[in-house]
């Protein structure tokens, strides 16, 4: 398998409760958290990046629009949790992706 048929979803639509702010949009050396995964996904040769939303959506979106990610709004994100966000992001990859990496958009040392 090639990373070209490999999707990336990120999971991004947590509310970062305990952190009290936005967590994803903190600066995190010359970027954001967010942006550091975006980065790490592409420097591993990954081109579709896929990124789930929910809490903080505009702030989210915003990051990913300027690293060229997509998004997806998982409307039901406070309810569902991390599983709903994992099958919303599933349901929105293209077919022409035969498999999907899933990663957290807070672990931008991965």
């Amino acid at each position: 398998m090639k990373t070209a048929d490999i999707c990336a979803i990120v999971l991004a639509a947590g509310e970062s409760r305990r952190m009290g702010r936005p967590k994803l949009v903190l600066p995190w050396g010359g970027t954001t958290v967010l942006g550091q995964v975006i980065s790490n996904l592409r420097g591993a040769g990954l081109d579709q990046i896929l990124v789930v939303t929910g809490g903080a959506r505009l702030l989210v979106e915003t990051e990913v629009a300027l690293h060229a990610g997509r998004c997806v709004y998982n409307p039901d994100h406070a309810s569902q949790g991390m599983l709903g966000s994992v099958q919303c992001g599933l349901r929105m990859i293209p077919s022409i992706c035969p498999a999907a990496l899933i990663v957290l958009g807070d672990q931008p040392q991965v």
